[in-house]
This record gives structure tokens, sequence and C-alpha cells, in this order.
């Protein structure tokens, strides 16, 4: 009777398998259900419970064929083996597993657990928001499958622990035990701040708390959520209030945003700017962001200017103004000026700066005459402008491109690393990568080869080691001294951080730094999955 489900009975009406996704017959009844196969007889005798992949049939008798076997471990403990296709991380709590398409949860310290006509919507807090597949209703059951709230056309969740179920329009809010909080439906529920809702009743809008306690009436246009605060319509006029519901701006204005600290209210063409309730200017230019301590504007013409407490430039225009590392880049008629936060001007723009590419150990890399160069942050200049490109500095090292080849200079302009090489990296640690004629290298910062050229692939991995290929596609593993890990001799490598996976000719393995393998044997798949490590055997 179970919407789109088969059921075998027999001659007699007796029921034999119920629930079922499909059926065939073949010298018996091959079943399928939630991706699982087994068999019946012709009599409807069970000879194979649902549990394998599939079923083949040879010379009239069934065959059964196992999914593959999964091991799950956490370092070097097995916490289970689970018999799937596939599995991939549904949230901190459960894995799905794959069974011929179809998903099934599986905790990470306990192994399987099979819903039947359930299909998994969200998992949250430990917790599992379900449909029903026949009978289309939603539910949340706890992790060992208990029902803790039941029958609502739709769940969402506001908060963890905190469910806003639906029927007929109206909505309802209970905690993760299933208690409702509030008995009177809202019309929307929508998340607000930490630990409010913003909710509806009677066409208008209010604020409560998370447990359903009110913080306002229901009698506003629209809100909507700001920084650390709301924007609230009231009568067609915009104002702010705080999460204790006190008026901020009272509803005054045609619009109202905000930037961190600064409020801004709109009133026709012209803008308040407030820090909390106090007003600290006036202006018909239109605030488009915050750079540092200070609000950024533009004009009608497309020109910006800086307002803040302790900005000099406040009255000045400029082309483009930007911000970095505590100081603003004042770009006006192809000229850049530098100054901090504060106002005070460390480079100005008689210097004839043309561009900023960016801040590092005290130096400002610029461009100055179509070259570059370096200016230190009392806006001298250091490091003369005579470079075809460059790089900020980094460990002490700044990359520097010359006749179309780079190299590395020190802070003192000292040629650490001569320039013939077609690319390079910044140093991280002791070395970078290099690209000459074609292949990679590792070299120190006095340019010496810690690994020679003829590399078709270098990268610095997450872990701080590199990944090497040579030119059969072997990878290797090297470490951040130039030391190799593992020469190469793999057909994939993957670098946990904890351990190495490696695959050869099909087969993969699970090897300490040291080179040695964590486990005698080898497997057809390892996949590192944040804390864990799923092993799948050979069938």
């Amino acid at each position: 009777d179970e919407e789109d489900k088969i059921g075998i009975h027999s001659s007699s009406g007796a029921e034999l398998a119920f629930g079922l996704d499909s059926t065939e017959y073949n010298s018996g009844w091959v079943m399928h259900r939630d991706g699982y196969a087994g068999y019946l007889d012709r009599l409807g005798r069970e000879v194979l419970p649902l549990q394998y992949k599939s079923i083949k049939i040879e010379n009239g008798k069934p065959r059964p064929v196992r999914f593959p076997r999964w091991d799950i471990y956490a370092g070097n403990e097995l916490l289970y083996s689970q018999e799937c296709d596939s599995l991939r991380r549904a949230d901190e709590n459960f894995l799905l597993g794959y069974l011929n398409g179809v998903g099934h949860l599986i905790r990470d310290d306990e192994g399987s657990s099979i819903l039947h006509d359930i299909k998994v919507i969200q998992i949250t807090d430990g917790q599992l928001i379900v449909q029903n597949e026949s009978t289309k209703k939603w539910s949340v059951l706890s992790s060992e499958g208990k029902s803790v709230i039941s029958g609502y056309d739709s769940i969402f969740t506001v908060q963890e622990g905190v469910y806003v179920p639906r029927n007929d329009g109206k909505h309802y809010l209970y905690n993760k035990g299933g208690e409702l909080l509030e008995r009177k439906a809202f019309e929307k529920v929508s998340i607000g701040l930490k630990d409010q809702l913003i909710v509806k009743r009677n066409g208008y809008w209010g604020l409560v708390e998370i447990n359903g306690n009110g913080i306002t009436a229901s009698k506003f246009d629209r809100i909507q959520i700001g920084a650390d605060n709301y924007f609230i319509s009231y009568l067609n006029r915009w104002g702010i209030m705080d999460r204790k519901g006190e008026w901020i701006l009272r509803p005054e204005f045609a619009e109202v945003f905000s930037f961190e600290d600064f409020i801004v209210g709109r009133r026709g063409q012209g803008y308040s700017i407030f820090q909390g309730s106090n007003l600290v200017t006036k202006t018909t230019d239109r605030p488009v962001g915050k750079l540092g301590s200070s609000i950024l504007f533009e004009d009608e013409h497309s020109r910006f200017r800086l307002y803040g407490p302790i900005t000099p430039q406040s009255g000045e225009y400029f082309d483009k103004i930007q911000s970095t590392e505590g100081h603003y880049m004042l770009y006006n008629e192809g000229r850049v000026s530098i100054t901090d936060f504060e106002g005070e001007v460390i480079v100005p723009s008689a210097f004839a700066i043309e561009e900023v590419g960016g801040f590092s150990e005290d130096r400002f890399l610029i461009k100055k005459e179509g070259r570059w160069g370096f200016v230190d942050d009392e806006g001298r200049l250091v490091i003369s402008n005579r470079y075809d490109s460059a790089r900020v500095f980094e460990e002490n090292r700044a990359a520097i491109l010359l006749r179309n080849k780079w190299g590395f200079i020190d802070s003192h302009e000292n040629l650490k690393v001569q320039p013939y090489y077609d690319e390079v990296s910044n140093f991280s640690g002791a070395i970078a990568t290099a690209k000459r004629d074609g292949s990679f290298g590792l070299i120190n910062k006095n340019g010496k080869e810690v690994i020679g050229f003829g590399w078709h692939l270098i990268r610095r991995l997450a872990s701080g080691n590199y990944l090497v290929r040579n030119g059969n596609d072997a990878f290797g593993l090297v470490d951040d001294s130039g030391t190799f890990i593992l020469r190469p001799a793999y057909d994939t490598l993957e670098d946990t951080g904890n351990e190495v996976l490696v695959s050869k000719n099909g087969k993969w393995s699970i090897l300490e730094y040291t080179g040695q393998p964590r486990f005698e044997t080898s497997f057809e798949k390892i996949i590192s999955l944040d804390n864990l490590l799923l092993i799948k055997n050979w069938n």
C-alpha cells in the first residue's frame, strides 16, 4: 500500500516481502530495497537476506555479491568497518554510506543506521531532519532514530537545537527536546542576531528571543539584520534598534545602513553619519564603505574622499583610495600619496609614485617612472626604482625582475639570488621554488640549488612539505629543508599533515614520514576525511 513500493505475496495472500523498490524474477525473486539486494526462491522462501550489493544467477542458483568493506580509523584505532560503495562526510557526527546510490547514515563511532522510507534533509546538533517518502511529512529524529518532533509540512533550524516546523502556513517554535516554546503560531520566522528571531504575526514583524520570549511587539513593516543591530521600517520610515529592543536611531529616515561602528541615515539627498546615537557629520556625498578608521565617500563625479575623526584628508577628493596594513594609498591624476590611518603623510604626491604594489616588512613596493622599487615606512626611497617588476618582501627577500628574469634581493638591495629564473615563488622558511628552461627546482636564500632542476612540477603543500613530479609522472615528497621524504615512485600522493597516502599500480598504502608503511597490506582506496581515514579493502 505504500506509495511507489512493491510487495510480494503468496497465492494464499500471505505477505512474503514488503516495501521493495523493485523486483525481478529469475528462477526466484531478486529483491531491491534501499540499495540492498536479496533473494526469495520460487516458493517465496528467503534464501539471501536484503544485505548484498547484487544477486547474480548462475546455473539457476543465486550468488550474492557483497559491497566493498571500508575500515574507518581514527589515528591507529579501528572504529568500525562498513560495507558500502562509497563514503562521505555528512556532518561532524555522521558519515553517509552509499549503497547502489542510496545514502544511509553512519555514526562515526557506531556503524550503519538504516532508515527505511526516510529521506534525510539535514543533520544538525546530533539530530536528523527527515521526510517520510510515503506521507511526505517531516520529522526530527534523535541520533538513535526516535521521533522528537513529527508530522509537519516542513521543518528548518534557526539555531542548533531549535526548530521551526510549518503546517498550513503556520510556523511553530520547538527546542531539541520536542518542547513547544511558543503556543501561538507565527506567519513567518527568520534568523535574527544571536539567540534572537525575526517573526511575523498579523501581517507585521517583531523580535523574540530564541526561547520564544518577546523583545518587541509585532508592529513593524520590515526588519533587516545589521552588524550588531536591526534596521527597522515603521510607518514607512527607517530607524535602527539594538538587540534589547531600544532605538539607536528613531524611524525618521528614507534609508539606513551601517559600516561597522558608523551608522548612516539618509533623508532625500543628504546623509547623516552617526557613531552610536551621536551625529558626527552630514554630507550629500554617498558613503560607500569603511577604510581603516574612516568612511569612504563618493561624490556625483565618482571622486572619493575620507572622513574620520583624525583624518585631515576629509575634505580632499581622489580618483581612487585603497588601504593596506594600516596605511592609505590616495590616487590623484596618476600620482599616489601614502598616509597612515591617522592621516600623517608618509609619501607625498610630489614624490610622483604611480602605483603601490603592497606593504610588508616595513617596505612599500612602489612603481615610479615605469619601474619598481621600495620606500620605507618613513617615506625614504631605500631601493631605487630600477626593476621591471618586483614583489613585496618576505623572509628578508624580495623577488625582482630584470631583463625578463627573476632573482632575489635582501632589504639592503644586496643581490642574493642572480636573476636567471623564468618563475620564482616567495620564500617560505629557507627555500623557494624556481623555474628555469621549463623545469622546476628548489633554491635557498643564497641561490644554491637545494634540489636540482629537471622536475615537471614542484608545489608547496599545506603541511609545509613539497610535492614533486618527475618526467615519468611519478610523485615524491620533499620536506622544507629540501630533503626527500619519499623518492618519486607513486602514481598519486596526498600529504595529510599526519601521514602520506600513496597509490601505485592501483594499490593504495598509508606511509609514515619515515617512509615506513603503517599497515602491511595495500588497499583499493584510501581517503583522508577530517580526523578519519577511510580505507577501502579489496573484495
